[in-house]
């Protein structure tokens, strides 16, 4: 690094307050490079910030691009990292970084403070840490109030000293996806219970896990899905989609006998088309729904001519009213409600720093035959992001009586995928004999 253009102070706030001039870093075997790009979001944005953001013309900026996390003249902002450290051990921490300005940066108990002149992306060595256990640790960015004008950009943290690979979003993944978390699930086994004719489940989102970008998937099934989300403007919604009858899920070219149909919705249902991993018609009622409170929903579904027509049913059990939502027909399908499972997921990447849960109970399906069977097993499961060990900040289990999922957050260790999952017994005869009545008064 040439000296001349470079200048850097370090001050290490650990009851004394110690200034070093920069040196080159001489590592200890175990050096591992994280880039911003996929491990690090704006968890406070300025008011300055979110004006530039919205296009406005202002000289704040604080962002995760491509090159890594920029920060401008913003000094309200705070910018984060995460990074888990799977064994306890005392790592030194360093950036690559371009620019001039001062910053502070906050990790755990440990504090330093930066002054950066650098004309090119060169190596600022702070200092170390103490991770005494296994777990995810973060790292908080902002630019110090010097008077002066100020830009730099943060391309990698460097930690060194660590035995075992740090878990973080590498290069080769997704960014989108690592950021965004695991998304996780629980499969239901209604193999002895015949074909389905209705489903049942009870949603409860604790407030801890009510966050924007939540999709709270009740009922999943082969062909759509029922739960609570938050809609792109943030507003909360009541969601019922059903997939297009396209294998091969050819996007925005499916024919028109094969697309999915609203035949029938309640007042103030909006229909959207949509395309993700499927293409479909979702159905979306505002519906400003309230965490620690319990939602049921109730799935119909019958069949004619290789048609199937999906029924859903929301009820807030505080207040115990159903309603329905929408009838979605499904070309060329002959199977009734099958492939029944739960799912939650994040669909906001630029805030999967914050944590999604959702608890899941009394799931239960009724077969041609009217009766009612409790379903009170499950296999958990994820995507690729937990699978791969990309994030581990993620689970599935067993609470208060019921089924429970979470992602993001970055809460610690995730669990084994596909693990089963069970219930412990319980008496259902008045509840099923409450949901007999009310579809009684349905029909």
């Amino acid at each position: 690094m040439n000296k001349a253009f470079t200048l850097v102070k370090i001050m290490l706030l650990s009851g004394m307050l110690i200034r070093t001039p920069h040196i080159a870093a001489q590592f200890v075997p175990g050096k591992w490079a994280m880039p911003m790009k996929g491990n690090s979001y704006i968890t406070l944005r300025s008011e300055a910030a979110a004006r530039q953001d919205a296009g406005t013309r202002n000289t704040a900026l604080a962002v995760v691009g491509q090159g890594g996390l920029i920060l401008k003249n913003d000094t309200q902002s705070v910018a984060s990292a995460f990074v888990y450290i799977p064994v306890a051990s005392r790592p030194e921490l360093a950036l690559n970084v371009v620019g001039s300005a001062c910053m502070e940066i906050t990790c755990e108990s440990a504090q330093f403070v930066a002054d950066v002149s650098n004309r090119k992306m060169g190596l600022v060595t702070l200092g170390h840490l103490n991770v005494r256990q296994p777990q995810y640790v973060r790292i908080d960015f902002r630019i110090k109030d010097t008077g002066k004008p100020s830009y730099v950009i943060i391309r990698d943290i460097i930690l060194s000293g660590i035995p075992v690979k740090p878990l973080f979003v590498n290069p080769n993944f997704d960014p989108k996806y690592g950021l965004r978390g695991s998304s996780v699930m629980l499969n239901y086994d209604t193999s002895d219970c015949g074909e389905a004719q209705w489903a049942y489940v009870e949603l409860t989102i604790p407030s801890e896990g009510d966050n924007r970008g939540g999709n709270y998937c009740a009922l999943g099934f082969d062909g759509g899905m029922l739960g609570l989300r938050y809609n792109k403007d943030g507003n909360k919604v009541a969601a019922f989609s059903v997939w297009n009858a396209m294998k091969d899920d050819s996007f925005g070219d499916v024919p028109p006998e094969y697309r999915a149909k609203v035949i029938d919705k309640r007042s103030g249902v909006k229909t959207v088309f949509f395309g993700f991993h499927k293409e479909g018609k979702r159905c979306s009622l505002e519906y400003p729904w309230k965490s620690n409170r319990t939602y049921a929903f109730l799935l119909h579904a019958t069949n004619d001519d290789s048609i199937t027509s999906y029924t859903a049913y929301l009820c807030d059990k505080s207040e115990a009213k159903w309603m329905k939502i929408a009838t979605i027909q499904r070309p060329f399908t002959d199977n009734l409600i099958t492939g029944f499972c739960s799912y939650l997921e994040n669909t906001l990447p630029a805030q999967g720093y914050l944590m999604r849960k959702c608890q899941v109970g009394n799931v239960m399906v009724c077969g041609r035959d009217r009766k009612w069977h409790r379903i009170s097993g499950a296999q958990f499961s994820n995507d690729d992001t937990g699978r791969r060990g990309i994030r581990v900040d993620y689970g599935g289990g067993v609470e208060k009586g019921c089924f429970y999922l979470k992602t993001g957050g970055y809460f610690g260790d995730g669990v084994k995928s596909k693990r089963q999952l069970q219930l412990p017994a319980k008496d259902m005869t008045a509840t099923i004999r409450g949901i007999n009545e009310e579809i009684t008064k349905l029909k």
